[in-house]
């Protein structure tokens, strides 16, 4: 396009988007690697749930706006490690859309589970994030509930309503305990022009982050 012209006789490339989305996951699972907050955050909210459901036996954990899931073979392998209170049942509820394709992980994280004798139930709720409900989740009499919600706000920020919504259906889940990851940034300010360059100043930071860790990973020969 050229002063407000499309070339109409510019050669059209076809995209393989399965192939487009596998090699953004690789992207995404490579950042995840290497931005320490990133991993800060991960180990730091995860660790507050194991720790908040030491005693626990039957544990329901339910992920909310779920990315990679890395952080699931961490839960698995420390409750494999308990030693005076061995889990009966750990069950993982992932509320996510088709798109996300969280069913190849699944075979996968099963396998971990079983190599470690740790009895795993694996569970999806194909929804979106606002429009989910309680029966979905086949809570049973025992367990104990611990909801991690992780960048919800952020993709929910153009509908507070979407995000009351939420909330709502979060607390009717009555969990024993919720964590939130999320953005410390005001993205969702009015008017648009202040909300716009806060999100851009915080999607910035990140980029630069990931190019300073970048750099010191190129140059060790990683």
């Amino acid at each position: 396009m050229e002063n407000g012209k499309f070339d109409l006789e510019k050669e059209v490339v076809d995209v393989d988007v399965e192939q487009a989305l596998a090699d953004l996951k690789a992207a995404i699972f490579t950042s995840e690697q290497l931005l320490p907050f990133t991993q800060i955050t991960h180990f730091t909210a995860i660790q507050t749930i194991l720790d908040s459901l030491a005693s626990a036996e039957k544990i329901h954990f339910i992920d909310i706006g779920t990315k990679l899931g890395s952080h699931w073979v961490i839960i698995v392998h420390s409750l494999a490690n308990r030693k005076n209170f061995p889990v009966e049942q750990l069950k993982i509820t992932v509320v996510c859309t088709p798109k996300d394709n969280v069913e190849e992980k699944v075979e996968m994280l099963s396998s971990f589970a079983e190599s470690l004798n740790v009895p795993f139930i694996f569970k999806i709720v194909n929804s979106e994030m606002h429009e989910f409900k309680q029966d979905q989740f086949e809570l049973e009499a025992g367990e104990v509930v611990a909801v991690y919600m992780e960048f919800c706000q952020t993709a929910l920020a153009a509908s507070p309503s979407n995000m009351e919504a939420l909330i709502g259906w979060v607390k009717n889940l009555n969990p024993h305990l919720m964590v939130v990851n999320e953005i410390e940034a005001d993205i969702c300010a009015s008017p648009f022009v202040p909300g716009f360059m806060r999100h851009s100043f915080s999607v910035v930071q990140c980029l630069i982050a990931l190019r300073i860790v970048w750099n010191r990973t190129t140059s060790a020969g990683r």
